[in-house]
């Protein structure tokens, strides 16, 4: 693994487009390789019918939402990281990151009780009883990964921030491999060493409930990873100092990691709520729909993934430029962020536009989910610009610390907006489930018009590194 750089962020608008050229590639990995374990989980399971399909698809919807907040939380190192970096000062980013692990670590308790909750009263969110028992299942074997998963972004993202995008890509490389293996083991049992032509040992055939638990073991491998680099790169740099714990963990620096963390998670939550929530209408249409839907919101999230990666190494560039007292560069920066993003974008749309049968077809073979995945798809294909736009404009403000009114604009962008139009084409105009989608199209393009205003504005004025 390679050290951080002491190397202060190119300047001018190609510089920026040129330093989040750089770090986008890992990131992006890094972000898709979290899909790629659910797409896996999603695509072993789904060989085995559409009721484990919808089922898994429904629960690892319900477990992201109410983990977001802890994600945030640890996503506020990001920034606070990038700044003390830009600003030269490696023992501050190192203090950030801990402060997110032990805020991560708060957090997740609660996180767990809902969860468990949540997996009890399925039945009472109105869905398909065919699938309560595999969602049941699913949910809570994901619960003992909660905790490494909030850990592993807080160190994630110190990694990340001091220009050292490859160990979590190898982490998340690895857990990948981890949960591929699990999840062929864990959800055929016995069968799928036959199908392998190997000996039968006596695995058991646990389905839904393997495809967690592999998804758990995968998460553990990738947070030990991320540990063993800190400690190695860092060691020649700042060496076996001792840990100031009282300083770290002081009331005042957790308070205000925490006012940039907690909206974070939070404008997570509002986004994937109006996501969860459409799951949840449509396994009331039935398993099919909850299917199609599940296919679809995984292929597409593959896609605006890429976009996170852009969104977080626009965050990381921004923030450096904040932490070295620039005035001009923050804003150049995110214009080169939004630039990138937007070309990424027209790729993925025409792809969902062009050849979304031949997509549909590597999760299911199901004629009739194939079809509906289909329609989804080309609604899918054509909210991409809108959304890539918002993620890389929120990854822009994150970099500055602005936090509280990006979630102020998704929480009335995805609810007041896209819900409200969602229902109204779904259920009063009679579009069913691509009334849905289209009214998620119109949550996203209001958010991403006035998040760049934010940015735009809030650049011009100037932004103040934050106090760490």
């Amino acid at each position: 693994m390679t050290g951080p750089s002491s190397a202060a962020p190119r300047t001018g608008f190609v510089g920026a487009l040129s330093d989040i050229t750089r770090l986008a590639p890992s990131l992006a990995l890094v972000s898709l390789g979290h899909v790629t374990m659910g797409l896996v989980d999603t695509a072993v399971v789904g060989q085995i019918g559409r009721v484990p399909l919808a089922a898994v698809g429904l629960g690892s919807s319900l477990t992201f939402l109410v983990s977001t907040v802890g994600l945030g939380v640890g996503l506020g190192t990001e920034p606070l990281a990038a700044q003390a970096f830009g600003a030269g000062d490696l023992a501050a980013a190192r203090d950030a990151m801990r402060r997110g692990v032990a805020l991560a670590l708060i957090v997740a308790l609660p996180v767990l009780l809902i969860l468990a909750g949540l997996a009890i009263g399925l039945g009472s969110l109105g869905v398909d009883p065919a699938i309560i028992p595999d969602a049941r299942a699913y949910m809570s074997s994901r619960l003992a990964g909660v905790p490494p998963l909030f850990a592993f972004v807080a160190v994630r993202a110190y990694l990340q921030a001091t220009k050292r995008p490859y160990a979590p890509l190898v982490a998340t490389f690895v857990a990948n491999v981890a949960n591929l293996v699990g999840d062929w083991l864990l959800v055929y049992g016995d069968d799928g060493l036959s199908w392998l032509g190997l000996p039968r040992v006596g695995i058991p055939r646990l389905e839904a409930l393997g495809a967690g638990i592999a998804t758990v073991l995968a998460t553990c491998v990738q947070l030990a990873v991320v540990v063993v680099a800190v400690r190695i790169d860092d060691a020649p740099r700042v060496g076996a100092t001792y840990v100031r714990w009282r300083k770290v963990l002081a009331a005042g620096p957790l308070w205000r990691m925490a006012k940039v963390g907690l909206p974070i998670g939070l404008q997570i939550a509002v986004e994937a709520g109006v996501f969860t929530t459409v799951a949840v209408l449509m396994a009331r249409f039935g398993a099919v729909e909850a299917a199609a839907h599940q296919v679809t919101i995984n292929l597409a999230s593959a896609s605006f993934n890429v976009l996170i990666g852009i969104g977080s190494a626009t965050s990381i560039v921004v923030g450096h430029h904040v932490g070295a007292g620039s005035r001009t560069m923050p804003l150049r920066a995110g214009a080169a962020g939004l630039t990138l993003g937007a070309g990424v974008m027209l790729v993925a749309s025409a792809l969902f536009l062009l050849v979304p049968e031949w997509l549909a077809r590597l999760f299911t073979n199901d004629p009739v989910v194939v079809a509906t995945t289909v329609d989804l798809l080309r609604i899918a294909g054509a909210f991409q610009l809108v959304d890539g736009t918002q993620a890389v404009a929120s990854g822009a403000l994150r970099g500055a610390a602005d936090t509280a009114w990006p979630f102020a604009i998704h929480a009335v962008s995805h609810w007041g907006v896209g819900f409200t139009a969602a229902l109204v084409l779904a259920f009063v105009l009679g579009l069913g489930g691509q009334g849905l989608w289209w009214g998620l199209t119109a949550g996203l393009a209001f958010a991403a018009v006035l998040l760049v205003a934010r940015f735009v504005v809030r650049a011009r004025r100037g932004f103040t590194a934050a106090a760490r």
